[in-house]
């Protein structure tokens, strides 16, 4: 419904920070569609704590609101977009803001999260990412995360396990550096892919790593197949998985 509905209107719910469910559903709803909803936000309380939410594009905000001082410890700001957000000192929040054409340049700092026989030099990322699907995530500014995936139509290498299907995408990578994990943003960074690969595919293969990886996708409902002994020299065990995205 979210993806058809050209009206969003949410009314009493301060979208907390660690409500990751939620923002993640918002975001794959959002990336799922050919133009932003108009979104009406309609808050009614003492204590004001809707934040930025996570915008994939750029919808029209709304909010509607009850006058009164913040309370101690707290501090409300609205920036030029008339966007209101309020801090305390208990809870920061931020900004989480993505984009799909960046400087390849910026982003080699996501290599080093890799084992080196898998890392990509610049000039074999610049032609890696020629036909991928591309998101960048910011922080505030600060790019904290990215994700791309390629067609698996067969005009490019196949990765192993894989089938030949251009109704299939591989994501090669969802990486985020380790000085941002363990704040949801993996798998926030996963829904904007799903949601962004939704319109033009069916399902999502990739190979996970041990761990926080392969966790994320099967929170997604990935389904996990044969297990890759020692991937590309890692000393890791991948296990491929695919995804069917429901578009539904």
């Amino acid at each position: 419904m979210l993806r058809v509905s050209k009206n969003w209107i949410i009314v009493g719910y301060s979208l907390p920070p660690d409500d990751i469910d939620i923002r993640s559903m918002l975001i794959r709803a959002a990336q799922g569609r050919d133009a932003p909803p108009k979104l009406t936000v309609v808050l009614d309380r003492d204590r004001l704590r809707y934040s930025r939410v996570i915008t994939c594009s750029s919808p029209t905000w709304q909010s509607i609101h009850r006058a009164s001082a913040p309370t101690s410890g707290a501090s409300i700001r609205a920036d030029a977009k008339n966007r209101v957000e309020t801090t305390s000192q208990r809870k920061c929040l931020v900004a989480i803001t993505f984009r799909f054409k960046y400087p390849i340049s910026r982003t080699m700092a996501f290599e080093k999260e890799y084992y080196r026989n898998p890392r990509l030099t610049l000039r074999e990322k610049r032609e890696h990412l020629k036909r991928a699907i591309t998101i960048w995530m910011f922080e505030d500014g600060r790019l904290v995360g990215e994700t791309y995936g390629t067609p698996l139509d067969g005009k490019d290498e196949i990765p192993e396990g894989c089938p030949k299907d251009s109704h299939s995408i591989y994501c090669d990578s969802t990486t985020i550096p380790r000085r941002y994990k363990n704040k949801g943003y993996g798998k926030i960074l996963k829904a904007a892919f799903i949601g962004r690969v939704s319109r033009d595919f069916r399902r999502i293969y990739g190979h996970a790593r041990p761990g926080a990886s392969q966790a994320l996708n099967q929170g997604f409902g990935a389904h996990f197949g044969k297990a890759y002994k020692n991937w590309y020299g890692t000393g890791e065990d991948y296990r491929i998985y695919d995804l069917t995205i429901h578009n539904g």
